[in-house]
């Protein structure tokens, strides 16, 4: 399928699938959208207690934990 062809064309040019949770902070998940987040009823933690309405914060994360661990040229794709 198409979705599959894509992500294979960015894993050959060197990018990394990103995965992350479906759920954060509050204000992770309401930082880049004006929707009001889905509250959790039964959440893992306190930092996990909404559901995402963007894909930006995870990625932001996952950008910023590999500048900390030395990895500054890094392609994510979600």
């Amino acid at each position: 399928d198409v979705q599959a062809k894509c992500r294979q064309t960015l894993v050959d040019l060197g990018c990394f699938e990103c995965m992350s949770y479906g759920f954060g902070s509050q204000a992770a998940a309401s930082m880049f959208s004006e929707e009001e987040p889905v509250v959790l009823s039964n959440p893992m933690g306190e930092e996990h207690g909404w559901m995402r309405t963007s894909l930006l914060p995870g990625l932001l994360r996952n950008v910023a934990h590999n500048q900390r661990h030395g990895r500054e040229h890094l392609r994510l794709f979600p």
